[in-house]
């Protein structure tokens, strides 16, 4: 029991020192969450355009700062479904 005390304690203190953050990008269509998530990452894993609902996907973008960790959840864009409703045409 001594060592796996020993071993276990050693893992929680390396655990302390490690994080893993989850962050979700969210915003309306084309205001810049995919370039937010490329600026951040350094690397282009999201597509950019000027064209709307460039992301159809949740897209990962991951990077590390220190013992830090971060998953970066670029999504598409969040309408809200008043307005949508609202510009249907009437039948």
């Amino acid at each position: 029991m001594g060592q796996d005390s020993w071993s276990d304690d050693e893992d929680n203190e390396a655990r302390a020192k490690e994080r893993l953050v989850r962050v979700g990008i969210i915003g309306a269509p084309n205001a810049g969450k995919s370039v937010l998530t490329n600026t951040l990452v350094q690397s282009k894993v999201s597509a950019v355009s000027e064209k709307t609902n460039t992301t159809v996907r949740e897209t990962l973008g991951v990077f590390t700062r220190g013992h830090t960790q971060v998953l970066l959840f670029d999504t598409p864009g969040v309408v809200d479904a008043k307005c949508v409703w609202a510009s249907l045409p009437l039948l």
